[in-house]
């Protein structure tokens, strides 16, 4: 009988969402990576053990200024590893793990108390009440992928058992993470010290501002508060400045199927592919990520969270988004597995002073409620959430129409004028119309024509190839099944398809620079 060990630890949620700082939020999961990085590293080389997940790539283990400079960019400034293993075992392995688990908690116990200059035993009776790291062992002679479906079960049965401990008198944790721009995790995730928080970490602001920095002088404006911030910024590049400026995205993703994946793995070197190519996507996405000016706070397997201004270097949010997944889809495609996984999203946009807390839970619901729950998955789910109270909400498949729709009207790049002069009043006359798009919207000769009759002035015929977008993303919903009524558990729900339509032209407004 061969032997399996899993490992889980948390708690990460609870971890992510005490914080309020970008910072923080950065440490809140880096340490649960750097965990699973030290307790692997201590196992990883010792015989009769093989690891089964995450995939061994020796560059993770490495000091970053080892690394070549042409891959260094993947590995920089993100937390890859899961919060799961599981090895295999030649003979049982259960008290290396253990012994393992406990001194690396001990280690990270001495370091944060020596940042902290507090005393390690302290800081490790603490540091061994919060964390919850279970692991347990089977045993088995089935196939592999039978293994994991078994094991990830058990898993998820003991992070059931919550810890409930009593309020510390100190949360040294919390201290630790409200410092970390100076610890040794930052100089484990970019190879080098700083005392300059800038170097390593961008606020919400500077986030939400990244297209603008080229055009600010001011090396001192993002020391001042928020207020003073935007009031600077808009001095100093005028029109250019955006009410999305003020906005910043947070993205979650995970991988849709990905149990049917490896139901339908053959053998050992196809579960070996799979494992190999969530690594390779988790480099790739953090790379993607960091180039658009983003801040991965996340990325490991088929997980992402991270944080995004929503327009930058030429391209917004969703063009990134539609990146990512298509690395994805690449990646699995070249495996040729029979059961080949997607990529869901979930994107919540919110004003910079929005509670970080309900941005990130608004993500959450947006991926795991809206876009993994749609047909067939693969989607996409957004929520605009404005400074004014009003919301634009919408979940699109990423195989279907209504995306290519909308990605050619998102990505469509106006003149300015256009926008202030013509955007809102047509998508307001569209709207206004909803009656008679319900009984011609999936016709596309008649709604030609009411565009036509409706859209015949000069401004409207210089810029008919815009407005045909318009159009088509009106077509695509309602001519698509994927918005027709669907019956799941018994409860039956049906999407209001201008809602959808509503949502993507004000979102398509917001992209633009509009109000």
């Amino acid at each position: 009988m061969t032997k399996y060990i899993g490992l889980t630890i948390g708690p990460i949620y609870k971890t992510l969402t005490s914080v309020k700082k970008t910072r923080e939020f950065w440490g809140a999961s880096y340490i649960f990576s750097y965990l699973m990085k030290e307790i692997i590293k201590s196992l990883k080389n010792q015989n009769g053990i093989e690891f089964i997940l995450p995939a061994i790539d020796e560059n993770l283990f490495k000091d970053v200024n080892d690394i070549e400079d042409k891959d260094k960019d993947k590995y920089l400034g993100v937390g890859s590893f899961h919060d799961r293993f599981i090895l295999k075992s030649e003979e049982s392995s259960f008290e290396k793990v253990k012994n393992s688990v406990n001194d690396e908690i001990v280690d990270f116990s001495c370091k944060v108390a020596n940042h902290l200059n507090k005393d390690c035993k302290k800081v490790e009776e603490f540091m061994k009440k919060y964390f919850s790291i279970y692991f347990c062992e089977v045993e088995s002679d089935e196939k592999l992928k039978i293994v994991n479906k078994e094991m990830n079960k058990y898993l998820d049965n003991l992070e059931l058992q919550e810890k409930f401990i009593s309020k510390p008198d100190k949360n040294y944790l919390s201290d630790f993470l409200n410092d970390i721009n100076k610890s040794f995790l930052i100089e484990d995730a970019w190879g080098r010290k700083s005392d300059n928080r800038k170097s390593f970490f961008n606020s919400i602001i500077e986030i939400a501002t990244k297209e603008l920095h080229d055009k600010i002088s001011d090396n001192d404006i993002f020391k001042k508060n928020d207020e003073d911030i935007i009031t600077e910024i808009k001095r100093e590049v005028g029109k250019d400045f955006k009410p999305y400026h003020k906005y910043i995205a947070i993205i979650q993703a995970d991988g849709d199927k990905m149990g049917d994946t490896i139901e339908n793995l053959k053998n050992n070197e196809e579960f070996k592919k799979v494992s190999n190519s969530l690594l390779k996507f988790t480099l790739e996405a953090n790379k993607q990520i960091r180039d658009f000016g983003g801040m991965p706070i996340f990325a490991g397997g088929d997980d992402l969270l991270f944080f995004a201004p929503v327009v930058c270097k030429g391209k917004n949010v969703f063009e990134l988004v539609n990146e990512i997944s298509e690395t994805f889809n690449d990646i699995f495609t070249k495996t040729g597995l029979k059961t080949v996984p997607t990529a869901s999203f979930g994107v919540s946009i919110s004003y910079y002073k929005y509670p970080m807390k309900e941005a990130l839970d608004s993500a959450g619901s947006l991926l795991f409620d809206k876009a993994k729950k749609h047909p067939n998955k693969n989607s996409i789910a957004f929520k605009l959430l404005k400074h004014s109270g009003q919301n634009a909400e919408a979940i699109i498949s990423k195989g279907g129409k209504v995306f290519t729709a909308f990605k050619a009207l998102t990505s469509e790049k106006i003149e300015k004028n256009i926008v202030e002069k013509i955007l809102s009043s047509i998508t307001h006359k569209i709207m206004a119309q909803g009656v008679i798009l319900k009984e011609i919207g999936n016709d596309e000769d008649k709604l030609e024509n009411f565009f036509d009759n409706n859209f015949n002035e000069k401004i409207h015929k210089d810029n008919k190839e815009f407005i045909n977008k318009l159009r088509e993303v009106i077509f695509s919903v309602f001519s698509s099944e994927e918005y027709e009524k669907k019956e799941e558990e018994g409860k039956e729900e049906k999407y209001d398809k201008l809602e959808i339509i509503d949502a993507i032209f004000r979102t398509n407004k917001f992209l633009k620079g509009g109000e």
